[in-house]
């Protein structure tokens, strides 16, 4: 019902099968996004360093990495690390974090401007990154 969607990363060269699909879900390539609030499409988490760039679900060394959190319009960007807040900022739509410490990385935007209770409730909820 366009309520809430769980939006899946496949690489374009898999394409859409039953077994690309599964696949993705188990590695965690996928964010709940609660689109009755607006369109999550174009949420972007991810991980980069002189190894590569990895998406949720993947796990990256510590060395030189940044986190970087794209939302599709300013909204509230929470940022976990090991499941406390590790930053917390309203009026964004993207984000650049330089890692300084190993950890457990997710995101969740809110949607403020929506007011309570709605604005309250997380809109988009990402899978970590594992930042090893």
């Amino acid at each position: 019902f366009r309520l809430v969607r769980v939006h899946v990363f496949i690489p374009k060269e898999q394409g859409l099968t039953a077994d690309s699909l599964v696949q993705a879900i188990r590695a965690g390539h996928c964010f709940i996004g609660f689109d009755l609030f607006g369109d999550t499409s174009g949420f972007s988490f991810i991980a980069e360093n002189a190894t590569g760039t990895k998406i949720q679900g993947d796990e990256i060394g510590l060395e030189g990495t940044k986190l970087k959190i794209e939302v599709p319009v300013e909204s509230r960007i929470v940022l976990f690390k090991d499941g406390n807040v590790h930053f917390d900022e309203t009026g964004v739509s993207t984000r650049v974090y330089d890692v300084a410490e190993r950890g457990v990385y997710r995101v969740e935007a809110y949607l403020p401007r929506l007011g309570r209770p709605v604005g309250e409730q997380p809109w988009i909820i990402s899978n970590p990154i594992y930042v090893r």
